[in-house]
């Protein structure tokens, strides 16, 4: 064995001694070719000595001077003693990858399971004011991710799945405190296996995902589904609880907010009745007010005084007609002009009355005041003519005295003279004018006295105004106020109403399902490849180790390398190996049987193994029934009855026995 043993590996070196030589020559010719092409162009006239020295052997190079030397004589070195001991690499390395694929049957499976849905918010809830107590939606939208996975979801996703006993129940028909410590005990135990992701693609639009990670994958699928529907539930609910809270909270605000509007309301309006001369808003007006009353009381003063001296006047006219109509007419003759209404007294009443008219003309037509300069010039004139008639009339009437009434004929006075007839119509026309002018006096003195009632009590509000003017703009401020409040209040409740009856129909919050819940039964750990190549790399270890290991227990020479290196000699010659017969038997049964047989076995091994750790990841469904399989035969040999089962063939001997003691009875 020792001599067969150490021709096989004087083979194996000297086959891989000449391949390493065949190389090193190889290399030795590039190099000296390289050498000679670089002298060549180096000196082109030493052409011939160059050839020459080609044909010369070359000096082998130094090998401690290549890249890599000693790694690539180390490989080598190593390959040569797995190949030397490649049984020993061999069966290790299928017995630990099999028992490697095999292990990794009971290691842990991990599998997920996701859902993907939008969540639309309605632009009204963001704009919602915050009140105390109550979170804005925009905060809901940051506690998404916590909402799903919370202790009391996680609780209601436990009870909706039945996942444990929920028939411990109370009286009331409720969980008992048992049952649901057990059901949060179970939800928090779960919060670990979900994992939440939102997405805010826009303001308003939120896309949220549920991912599961655990060892069951039929759970995944139905507890994404589960926190999904509880979340969309408990949203809808917690918007309707706060739209309610915000309702009664603005509702309850808006009744004091009018409240106290109607009592500033009040207030004001009595400080107005108090105060009706003043406006709060322009003080000033008083002022204006005052003086345009002023204006006024001087103007129906200069009408009284204009009336007193047309009352004067007409007063005197219609005397000095009821004196013509008494002195008459004789004989039909016209009275003389040294009688009381002369020709020029009639011309200067003529002027006043045009410049009465003038002045009443200038007022309406172009809205001119007593103080423009042209009225003033008017009313001048209008002075010195009164001045001339009363001048002339006082004339008028000593030339009438000097002529007594009671001279004339009675007869006269009473003849129906045209002339007479015109006098009595001129005074009973100036009799009208007299009563017409006297009530217009009235009502100028009715008129000057409310005048300088107004005047009085606007003195005295202008002499408040300083006063009232601070609590005016106090309680208006507070009315501005309070009016803004209630508007504010009103229109957030008119924001409110439309949510909640949206809610109500499911169109506060939209839920839009992007991706329905779904699993697969593939694990995602561990993965084939990492399975593959854990087992390969502990089969390869090994094999190693069993190699090393051989080597250092294993003290045989099996080449003459190993005998030089024991001994210190160099090996000139061996002998050769007489083989037998019966060894040529053994070898044969060894190369053509039992190598063969070794190898499928292991290799049988190995891929069998491997195919049942690729099934049991990447086909659960087919490892599972092939698992079943061996069960499943043998529930059936057991019911062929091929294989009676011992206890059955001691029950049918007991009841032969007894047949036969029966019989013999």
């Amino acid at each position: 064995m020792f001599h067969n043993s150490f021709k096989k590996a004087s083979d194996v070196s000297e086959n891989t001694t000449a391949a390493y030589q065949s190389y090193t020559v190889a290399d030795r010719a590039s190099v000296s070719g390289r050498k000679r092409s670089l002298k060549k162009k180096q000196n082109p006239s030493s052409t011939v000595y160059a050839e020459t020295a080609s044909r010369a052997p070359a000096a082998p190079p130094d090998l401690a001077d290549r890249p890599f030397h000693e790694l690539r004589k180390a490989v080598h070195n190593g390959l040569a003693i797995i190949s030397l001991r490649r049984w020993l690499f061999f069966f290790p390395f299928c017995i630990v990858a099999a028992a490697t694929f095999i292990t990794s049957l009971n290691y842990p499976r991990t599998y997920t399971a996701s859902t993907r849905f939008e969540r639309r918010d309605d632009p009204i809830l963001i704009d919602l004011p915050t009140t105390e107590g109550i979170g804005s939606f925009a905060y809901f939208r940051q506690t998404l991710e916590r909402d799903i996975v919370a202790p009391a979801a996680m609780t209601k996703a436990v009870i909706k799945l039945g996942l444990i006993d929920l028939s411990d129940r109370g009286p009331d028909d409720e969980l008992s405190p048992d049952a649901r410590a057990r059901a949060e005990a179970l939800g928090r135990s779960l919060i670990g296996s979900i994992s939440v992701s939102s997405k805010e693609r826009t303001q308003h639009l939120d896309l949220v995902e549920i991912r599961y990670t655990g060892p069951d994958p039929d759970l995944g699928v139905k507890l994404v589904d589960a926190l999904r529907s509880i979340y969309v539930e408990d949203t809808r609910t917690r918007i309707r609880e706060v739209l309610e809270g915000k309702k009664t909270w603005y509702t309850k605000r808006l009744d004091d907010a009018t409240a106290h509007l109607t009592a500033t309301q009040k207030q004001l309006s009595l400080l107005r009745l108090e105060n009706p001369y003043i406006d709060p808003h322009n003080p000033s007006t008083v002022a204006d007010r005052l003086e345009d009353l002023q204006r006024e009381r001087r103007d129906l003063e200069l009408r009284l005084k204009t009336a007193a001296i047309d009352m004067s006047g007409l007063q005197e006219l219609y005397r000095s007609t009821q004196m013509r109509i008494a002195v008459g007419a004789r004989d039909g003759a016209e009275p003389g002009p040294g009688l009381l209404f002369s020709a020029e007294a009639v011309r200067i009443a003529t002027a006043i009355k045009s410049i009465d008219d003038q002045i009443e003309k200038l007022r309406l037509d172009r809205g001119m005041l007593d103080e423009h300069p042209e009225i003033v010039q008017l009313r001048a004139e209008r002075a010195r003519l009164e001045e001339r008639l009363f001048t002339q009339r006082r004339a008028d009437d000593q030339v009438a005295s000097n002529q007594p009434i009671e001279t004339a004929d009675p007869q006269l006075v009473e003849h129906d003279d045209p002339i007479l007839i015109q006098w009595r119509q001129e005074n009973d026309r100036i009799k009208n004018q007299i009563d017409t002018l006297e009530q217009h006096t009235r009502e100028f003195e009715t008129r000057l006295a409310a005048t300088i009632e107004k005047i009085d009590k606007l003195t005295v509000a202008k002499d408040r105004v300083l006063d009232q003017q601070e609590t005016f703009a106090r309680l208006i401020g507070d009315i501005d106020l309070a009016t803004a409040e209630c508007n504010g209040y009103r229109d957030v409740l008119g924001r409110i109403e439309p949510i909640l009856a949206a809610n109500e129909q499911g169109r506060a919050v939209t839920f839009t399902e992007d991706q329905a819940a779904r699993g697969s039964h593939v694990p995602v750990s561990p993965q084939t490849r990492t399975i593959m190549i854990v087992a390969l790399l502990l089969g390869c270890c090994a094999g190693i180790a069993f190699v090393i290991l051989a080597e250092v227990i294993d003290h045989v020479f099996r080449n003459s390398q190993q005998v030089a290196r024991s001994v210190g000699l160099t090996i000139l010659e061996t002998i050769d190996v007489i083989v037998t017969s019966a060894d040529r038997r053994r070898s044969l049964i060894r190369r053509v049987v039992l190598a063969p047989a070794a190898i499928t076995l292991g290799l049988s091994l190995l891929i069998a193994s491997a195919g049942i750790a690729y099934l049991s990841v990447e086909h659960p469904t087919r490892y599972e029934s092939l698992r079943k399989l061996p069960d499943a035969l043998l529930d059936r040999l057991a019911e062929s009855n091929l294989f009676p089962h011992p206890s059955h063939g001691a029950a049918d001997r007991g009841d032969k026995a007894a047949a036969l003691a029966d019989s013999r009875g």
